[in-house]
């Protein structure tokens, strides 16, 4: 009972008036009695002397059980082990069902070009189809153009022939009345005959002249009738024609109907290749689905690899011996992970400058697509103002047909003045023709031209860009880059084609414009060869054309409902190419989130304990007490402590080097110590010094460091000799799988 008042006392004893820092910092030879031996400031180093040996007490009964938690840690570690290699076999799994995705891209690429070659063979047809379209379009307007003329000659036709039937009929009436007339007078002379012969001779003379100019009349009828017969046989010749050319119309309408066969045929095959591309629509989204899960997955492996590693790391510490004997492979080591870190974080640098100018080149295909895309849309634009251009002046010379008609139906007894303005008329339309034949060449050619400098500059951008490229990645980028290099092949095979296709264009143009020339002259040969006609013919022909139009707007929407179809394919294919795209990113996603793992690893992993290093450790000795060799702590990491570790490698380094517990120098082993900084010039000759608290104890046993520390870290107790190996080994192993 008295020893623990007296040891009260000591402990509540606070004195009023402190010695001097002076006195306490004497020598211990002046500070001791020369008689009894005992030290003047023998107070203050009992107190002290009690709190080391309180502090002792705690670590002690920290260190009690750490043999079995250390097993324990081993087979967790152990079991973690064969976690990682799950994990990296799963990885394998992945990547080769993103060989298999690679794969189908490809496939689906091969499809989208097999596509786009079965797209430019319908726009071949259907160029053809055109052609033919506006062949029997001519046609057409020939008949047209032919038809008032017709209608006209059969208008004179038919007052011609009334005339004559008028004429007959007038002179057949003459006939019989001059035929009474002379029964009537010859009854009459007969009768006179006896009473006046001078008379009858007279009469005689007379009759005979009558019929002399009767059969001279008869004479003319005749020739009038054999005129008629010549022209009635002329226009049993035009019919034959119109014959040859209902024959001509029944062909045309058979190579129309065989064209609508080949349509419904490219129809069959568009709906076959609708069909396969919704298949590969479904199998994506199943492989989409596929990568979230597994995705999920890892995100959860990796959450608990996580934990786990965290868990291995708090019981990971260190005896210090061990320590001591391998201090210079711990420094060895600590200088690999460095150059190690910086080598990564290099690598991280490179792969996130590489996938900039992924994303680059990505975007620059798209905008190279758009130009495709804008320069069809402008072709079609062209093709439409064309067709616009060639029906405005269809109007127009209808518009002129019936000014002539008007003009010939005023004027009949004027074909000189009629010959004049159809001279003119022609003049304007070749003028027209020749304008519009310049304006479409000079307006394709400058199109054609910016075309080609913009598809250059994006071409020479590209190439700059792909030139930087680092040595380092060129064989994880080959198979993007041939990716690229592909679509850009693509789109110079297509500039080729648009030029061909530019040049086509403007051959079919100059060709239209010389058979448009060419059915002028014919019109006009004809118009002067071209009679007489037949109203029923005409109307035949008429109604056979408007079945042939109606035919041409059947083909003409069921070519526009196929244009659709083959736009909805194409974005389809676009909805699969951002589809893959994704995924990319996605998998490059992935990687980048194991190379953090990784790097969390390599950080979690590094040799703990000991005196502060370059990259931020920490000691802290203890006096040896009796033959007791000193004694190394060693930190040991927290779940949430890894955001101080820059901290105390920056900051704690020196307070703790400055603050360690000074010790004799008799116990510390000349062969296996490393130099440690001292306190003060004068500590060697004092038995005990008052150290600096650098760390605290709580209930758990647990020691926490201040702030500047880097937060609360725990002290274990150490593990075999040979972990030291095993860590480097993975080290290695997780640096060889990068």
């Amino acid at each position: 009972m008295m020893a623990d008042k007296v040891e009260e006392s000591f402990e509540r004893y606070n004195p009023q008036h402190p010695l001097p820092d002076e006195i306490r910092k004497m020598e211990k030879d002046k500070t001791v009695c020369k008689y009894c031996g005992v030290s003047y400031l023998i107070h203050s180093e009992i107190k002290n002397l009690e709190n080391r040996l309180k502090s002792l007490e705690k670590e002690l009964e920290r260190y009690k059980g750490l043999e079995d938690r250390e097993a324990e840690l081993q087979k967790e570690v152990e079991a973690l082990q064969n976690q990682r290699g799950e994990y990296e076999m799963t990885i394998t799994v992945k990547e080769a069902a993103i060989a298999t995705l690679s794969n189908n891209l490809k496939n689906q690429e091969d499809i989208s070009s097999r596509l786009k070659r079965e797209k430019e063979d319908i726009l071949d047809r259907l160029t053809d189809a055109d052609k033919s379209c506006e062949q029997y379009r001519e046609k057409v307007n020939r008949y047209e153009r032919g038809l008032p003329g017709i209608k006209f000659s059969l208008h004179q036709q038919k007052s011609a022939l009334q005339d004559i039937h008028a004429f007959m009929e007038a002179r057949d009436q003459a006939m019989k009345e001059e035929m009474d007339l002379l029964l009537s007078h010859i009854r009459t002379s007969c009768e006179r005959e006896i009473k006046a012969q001078e008379k009858l001779t007279e009469e005689k003379n007379a009759l005979n002249t009558k019929l002399r100019e009767i059969e001279s009349k008869y004479k003319d009828s005749s020739n009038v009738s054999s005129e008629m017969k010549k022209k009635f046989e002329e226009k049993e010749e035009h019919i034959k024609n119109l014959e040859n050319v209902q024959y001509e119309n029944r062909h045309l309408q058979k190579k129309c109907s065989e064209l609508e066969g080949s349509i419904e045929k490219l129809k069959r095959e568009l709906e076959e290749s609708i069909a396969a591309t919704r298949g590969l629509t479904l199998e994506c989204k199943q492989f989409k689905d596929q990568l979230k899960i597994k995705a999920q997955e890892m995100e959860e492996l990796t959450a608990n690899f996580r934990k786990k590693e965290q868990n291995l790391d708090m019981a990971s510490q260190k005896v210090q011996g061990e320590l001591r004997r391998k201090e210079a492979e711990l420094v060895a080591a600590q200088k690999e992970l460095k150059s190690l870190q910086y080598q990564f974080q290099e690598q991280q640098e490179q792969e996130e400058s590489v996938s900039q100018k992924i994303s680059r080149t990505i975007n620059e295909t798209k905008d190279l697509k758009e130009l495709l895309t804008r320069t069809n849309e402008e072709i079609a634009a062209l093709k439409e103002e064309r067709d616009a251009m060639i029906s405005s002046h269809q109007t127009r010379i209808e518009q002129l047909r019936e000014s002539f008609k008007e003009k010939i139906s005023d004027a009949e007894k004027w074909p000189q003045r009629l010959e004049d303005a159809l001279r003119q008329e022609r003049d304007r339309h070749i003028g027209d023709l020749r304008s519009l034949e310049q304006r479409l060449k000079e307006s394709f050619i400058m199109e054609l031209e910016i075309e080609k400098q913009k598809y250059q500059e994006m071409l020479r951008k590209y190439q700059s860009g792909s030139k930087t490229s680092e040595d380092m990645l060129k064989a994880h980028m080959m198979s993007m880059e041939s990716k690229y290099k592909a679509e850009i092949d693509d789109l110079q095979t297509l500039l080729a084609e648009n030029k061909t296709r530019a040049k086509e264009m403007e051959a079919a143009l100059r060709r239209e414009i010389e058979n448009l020339k060419s059915l002028i002259r014919d019109l006009e040969n004809r118009l002067a060869r071209i009679d007489y006609e037949n109203e029923e013919l005409v109307n035949k022909l008429r109604s056979q054309l408007q079945e042939t139009h109606h035919d041409l707007e059947g083909t003409r929407n069921t070519l526009e409902m196929k244009d659709r179809e083959l736009l909805g394919a194409k974005q389809e294919i676009g909805v699969l190419q951002e589809t893959v795209r994704k995924e990319c990113e996605e998998r490059m996603e992935l990687t980048e989130a194991l190379g953090e793992v990784k790097e969390e690893l390599l950080q979690m992993k590094k040799p703990l304990g000991g005196e502060w290093m370059p990259q931020g450790g920490y000691s802290v000795k203890k006096p040896s007490v009796g033959t007791r060799s000193p004694r190394t702590l060693s930190p040991a990491r927290l779940p949430n402590n890894n955001k101080h570790l820059p901290e105390l490698r920056e900051s704690g380094a020196k307070s703790v080097m400055k603050d360690e517990i000074p010790h004799r120098s008799s116990s510390v082993p000349s062969s296996s110590q490393s130099p440690r900084p001292s306190t003060s010039s004068g500590s060697r000759n004092k038995a005990f010094s008052a150290p600096q608290k650098e760390y605290t104890v709580t209930k758990n046993n647990n020691l926490t460091f201040p702030k500047d520390m880097g937060g609360p870290q725990e002290v274990g107790k150490p593990k075999a000799t040979n972990t030291l190996a095993q860590n480097r080994r993975r080290i290695a192993a997780i640096l060889g799988r990068k």
